[in-house]
């Protein structure tokens, strides 16, 4: 079948369909697929087979030096698909974003068309010959637990996993699944600088996910009350405890070395490249997940929020330097403090912090580090609004039999849960936020120097 490939590609939409299938058939991946999908064994069984199967017909180097895909127009489509593939991997992939000068020269038309054929036809023959395990594992049903229990230990299979291990496990598989594949990329690509100690702070979050996901499933309980909360708590500052969260340079934080983007376009896209490459997205996500009570919620974002703390080193990536940048920072921070003047008026005589933001007057360093970390503060918070909005007090009496301590830490909890909660009107809730970002700011601007 690898002769079909000797032939020059074929122009138009249907000459391209014909030259998809040629290649399908002709790197004989469609064989490994067809074979696994007739062998119909349980999922951990077919991705064994499925592997070695691929790993047989394995031969993307040699593929690419065939007419078809030496050809002008097959090297066009081929970029053409490599861009969009790497797009999509920069929208999801985050910590990846940072390397999107592959990307440019895709676009351009100068990457090495031998790198980019390879690239594509393993990605390919990977995502066909892998198939037949999502096929495997949608029509395996397991057989009777006591079947399994008389075929002794070896055979023996787990009870089937509770509502809460499903939806703790699901919770965690994405950012394993992105943290998994940075590290794969980054030991992979041969484009980028080989770095073991970055390649190793990727894997600490990647071996903390899959630990946690391992005593989920070996120990039902941690998925329950009351060790749930304890675990989630361990596990998400252990997860932030990787030094790729707290120095820049590294991981997300790359994504802050590029220049900032014109027209509001590109101002939503660099807010988007800046709540992710400060990593505060990442404590945001972390402390939704533990879902604990308001007061427990408060402390560790708290905590969370220290992690990945760094607005200075923030302020100084290649974004945040720049002038266009620096002019941004000005109007927000110029729209912060008039919003703080027209709540706060014991503060109205330091409106002379205002004149400087208007006239550009103010040291863009301070303006930058009080602007940042406003955000990373109300963001880093937010977690703590949406505990209050979905905690749900026990009984009064039971709470009353539990002791002075359980009796002040409901108390308290209800207290916060009144502050941040919508429930007593959306009015109320509005003013309280803006009282609160008012505070906020003020604390951020007089912390950064800005007075």
């Amino acid at each position: 079948m690898g002769r079909m490939l000797e032939r020059p590609p074929l122009d138009g939409p249907l000459g391209a369909l014909v030259d998809l299938a040629r290649v399908i058939v002709g790197t004989d991946v469609l064989s490994a697929f067809s074979q696994g999908a007739y062998a119909s064994l349980p999922p951990v069984g077919q991705l064994l087979l499925q592997c070695a199967l691929v790993g047989l017909v394995w031969k993307p180097a040699d593929v690419c030096q065939t007419t078809m895909l030496q050809a002008p127009l097959a090297q066009q489509r081929l970029a053409s698909v490599a861009a969009a593939l790497e797009t999509i991997a920069l929208c999801l992939m985050s910590p990846m974003r940072a390397e999107s000068n592959t990307l440019r020269l895709l676009m351009s038309r100068h990457a090495d068309p031998q790198q980019v054929c390879v690239a594509v036809i393993s990605f390919s023959q990977l995502a066909i010959g892998l198939l037949p395990v999502v096929l495997a594992a949608h029509g395996w049903e397991p057989g009777p637990e006591g079947q399994a229990q008389q075929c002794g230990r070896g055979a023996a299979v787990r009870q089937p996993l509770t509502a809460a291990q499903r939806k703790e496990i699901g919770g965690l598989l994405p950012g394993l699944m992105v943290h998994t594949c940075s590290w794969l990329l980054l030991g992979a690509n041969p484009a980028l600088p080989h770095n073991a100690w970055r390649q190793a702070e990727l894997l600490l979050v990647v071996a903390v996910a899959l630990v946690e996901i391992g005593m989920l499933w070996r120990w039902p309980a941690l998925s329950q009350p009351p060790l749930c909360t304890p675990r989630r708590i361990l596990f998400r500052l252990a997860f932030l405890s990787s030094p790729a969260f707290r120095r820049m340079g590294v991981g997300m934080g790359r994504m802050l070395e590029r220049p900032p983007l014109g027209g509001p376009l590109g101002a939503l896209v660099d807010l988007v490249r800046l709540i992710v490459g400060t990593n505060i997205l990442t404590a945001f996500s972390q402390g939704t997940y533990a879902s604990m009570a308001p007061v427990g919620q408060l402390l560790l974002q708290c905590v969370l929020v220290r992690l990945v703390w760094k607005p200075d080193d923030i302020c100084n990536a290649t974004m945040l330097q720049a002038p266009l940048a620096q002019q941004w920072l000005a109007s927000v921070a110029a729209a912060l403090e008039t919003a703080a003047i027209c709540l706060m008026s014991p503060v109205r005589a330091d409106s002379r912090v205002l004149l400087l933001l208007m006239s550009r007057r103010a040291d863009p360093q301070q303006v930058c580090v009080a602007v940042i970390s406003f955000g990373q503060l109300a963001i880093g918070l937010l977690p703590v609004v949406l505990a209050a909005h979905g905690w749900r007090p026990g009984p009064e009496g039971q709470a009353q039999q539990c002791g002075r301590w359980r009796r002040a830490w409901r108390r308290s909890n209800l207290l916060l849960q009144r502050c941040s909660s919508v429930r007593p009107g959306l009015g109320g809730f509005l003013l309280r936020a803006w009282l609160f970002a008012a505070v906020l700011w003020i604390g951020c601007r007089l912390n950064a120097g800005l007075t």
